[in-house]
């Protein structure tokens, strides 16, 4: 972090001030390791340029609507010395290819959600077909949900949809992999092999956008072009 500019190091003050936060509570995301340790400089810490990207991507988040906890598990991955570089990259990625806030439901608002009450049979069902995933006493619906818990109350046999989910599942792990190489090769590398104005970022996000909205398309069609009725 030694490596920039005088004048992008700030006290915890001064950095406070030009973020519109405050004090406390940049120490309580430092506290969360949200944010990395200050540069110590005798007895005064600054705050430099990795700290901004940090915290720039934790208010987004937050304004996007994510618990404290999801924020903590979104910048997990993120290695403690990326370079601020690195870190408006994982910006992009959060913002243009997630599909968003999800949902932490209890028990109770787990049932309202499905628009009925839900056996533990049933809930079991859910999460290991994929479209549910459980978070200590706390529930996430996923993609297929609904659709999971319409098939549940039409008396499809549970064997049969945690079959079809698990395919899915298998196979889009493969895709996932495949796009995320060709996306890393092709457009992140490239982007991160020299220096980037933060226009050039926002055209970063633009085109993850695109992608992301052009493979789900890809995959829909794909579908519907290799499935022939008449096989079944």
């Amino acid at each position: 972090m030694t490596a920039a500019p005088e004048d992008d190091w700030l006290t915890v003050e001064q950095f406070a001030e030009r973020h519109d936060v405050t004090v406390r509570t940049l120490r309580y995301y430092a506290s969360l390791g949200l944010l990395p340790a200050p540069e110590r400089r005798g007895r005064f810490a600054y705050y430099g340029p990795v700290h901004a990207a940090r915290l720039r991507l934790v208010l987004e988040l937050q304004q996007r609507g994510m618990s404290m906890a999801g924020i903590e598990r979104a910048l997990a991955p993120i290695a403690d010395d990326a370079s601020a570089e690195d870190l408006t990259i994982h910006q992009a990625m959060l913002s243009t290819w997630t599909l968003g806030v999800p949902e932490v439901l209890d028990r109770v608002e787990l049932d309202r959600r499905a628009g009925r009450e839900l056996t533990d049979d049933e809930v079991r069902v859910l999460v290991d077909t994929g479209v549910l995933e459980r978070i200590g006493r706390t529930f996430s619906p996923l993609d297929g949900f609904d659709i999971s818990v319409e098939l549940l109350g039409l008396g499809v046999p549970a064997e049969v949809i945690v079959e079809a989910g698990q395919t899915i599942g298998r196979q889009m792990t493969i895709l996932a992999r495949d796009l995320t190489r060709i996306l890393k090769e092709h457009v992140i590398e490239p982007y991160r092999a020299e220096p980037r104005t933060p226009e050039e970022a926002e055209q970063l996000a633009r085109v993850v956008g695109r992608l992301r909205a052009l493979t789900t398309s890809a995959i829909v069609s794909g579908y519907h072009r290799v499935t022939d009725p008449r096989d079944l």
